[in-house]
């Protein structure tokens, strides 16, 4: 999915890592677990001409779980022409409900870009 504020559009992803190609879960580090999945944010401007900043773009991402508990996920950033990529990984259960929240500031003096998805996996 993705969400748009001011000039920047935050894409956003929750897929298992055993969907992944194994050249690509590989040229990351992410081992391809049946219960692992990987959350992808990417934050790129909308109508800017390419290759314009988002070098101090923040991005958090926490993840709710049913009774409310709520655990914030480590992110790496991986930068591309005119557009920035977070990365984790996060451990999912069969059929259980899973929700992220993720707030994001691509450039100071820009909204805050807010997301919520949740995904429910069938592992077997």
């Amino acid at each position: 999915g993705f969400v748009e504020a001011g000039d920047y559009r935050l894409h956003y992803a929750l897929t298992l890592a055993r969907d992944l190609p194994s050249a690509i879960a590989g040229s990351y580090g992410i081992l391809q677990r049946p219960n692992l999945a990987v959350l992808t944010v990417a934050i790129a401007p909308r109508n800017a001409p390419a290759g314009r900043a988002v070098a101090g773009a923040q991005v958090e991402a926490t993840a709710v779980s049913l009774t409310g508990a709520r655990e914030a996920h480590a992110l790496e950033r991986r930068d591309g022409p005119g557009a920035a990529t977070w990365i984790a990984t996060v451990e999912v259960r069969h059929r259980v409900p899973l929700t992220i929240e993720i707030e994001a500031l691509a450039a100071p003096g820009e909204p805050l870009l807010r997301a919520r998805l949740t995904r429910e996996f069938r592992l077997q």
